[in-house]
């Protein structure tokens, strides 16, 4: 009620009602970042309230230019570029004006990984190979993989044919993937034996079947009998290479383990 009067003995009264409008508030939060080839980003405000008749939002890049803007609670953005970039959002209302907030966006780079210095055809007889990709730290999947961490790879568990080894490589929020087919051809079964052997022990035969390759690495001083003399290398895990070439001209590698002991 609200009285007006010039005289306390003639007082005039009236009445009328009004609004108090709660003013706009918003607030964005942190932000998760997103992959460089995202399509339709959309941006949530984590907390808004009061009275807000248009929501306009902008993006920023390093230098403060405007690159999108965009109206609405759900705007949909898309990205080409990676980078670190100012989001903010305006909250308008008719009555009682604009309030802002920003957020910085991190738009992550995508890193596609390869497969590299793979042998195209194993030996079903061939020793496990361990497979080499960059950037390291992703998962191997494919038959005949026994290691997915390390990208070990056995021919010897697979039939004849090809098979497709796939590299995924997840570096936050961008997942690539990566695939090549290796070829696995038959071949004579090597059968070779680890040992083990004292330092000052007299040289010694390494045991494989069938016979007829070559041996090479540290130790060997017979390189078609295998004649090992642990006396040659350090003490510790030592490995030989036993190369043989079957009738189908495929050659078969195989790690023969030594322990050396002193």
């Amino acid at each position: 009620d609200y009285i007006l009067s010039d005289n306390p003995d003639c007082p005039a009264q009236d009445s009328f009602s009004f609004t108090i409008q709660e003013g706009p508030f918003v607030e964005l939060g942190e932000i998760d970042p997103a992959c460089e080839d995202i399509i339709d980003y959309n941006p949530e405000i984590s907390n808004a309230s009061g009275d807000i008749d248009l929501l306009s939002w902008a993006i920023c890049n390093t230098l403060g230019e405007q690159i999108f803007t965009a109206t609405g609670q759900n705007p949909e953005l898309n990205f080409s570029q990676p980078g670190i970039y100012q989001l903010k959002v305006n909250a308008t209302s008719n009555e009682c004006g604009t309030v802002s907030d920003a957020a910085e966006l991190i738009i992550q780079e995508r890193i596609e990984p390869s497969i590299t210095g793979f042998q195209n055809l194993y030996c079903q007889g061939s020793s496990p190979d361990t497979l080499q990709a960059q950037p390291q730290g992703g998962e191997w999947s494919g038959d005949g993989i026994s290691d997915s961490t390390l990208g070990i790879f056995d021919p010897s568990s697979l039939n004849p044919g090809n098979y497709e080894i796939t590299y995924a490589f997840d570096d936050g929020v961008c997942a690539s993937v990566s695939s090549q087919i290796i070829e696995v051809v038959a071949s004579q079964m090597v059968s070779i034996q680890d040992t083990f052997a004292c330092y000052n022990a007299s040289p010694f035969n390494l045991v494989v079947s069938p016979i007829g390759g070559e041996f090479i690495g540290s130790g060997i001083i017979d390189d078609v009998s295998g004649e090992f003399d642990p006396s040659l290398v350090e003490p510790g895990v030592n490995t030989v290479n036993y190369l043989y070439t079957d009738a189908n001209g495929c050659e078969i590698v195989s790690n023969i383990l030594i322990e050396v002991d002193t």
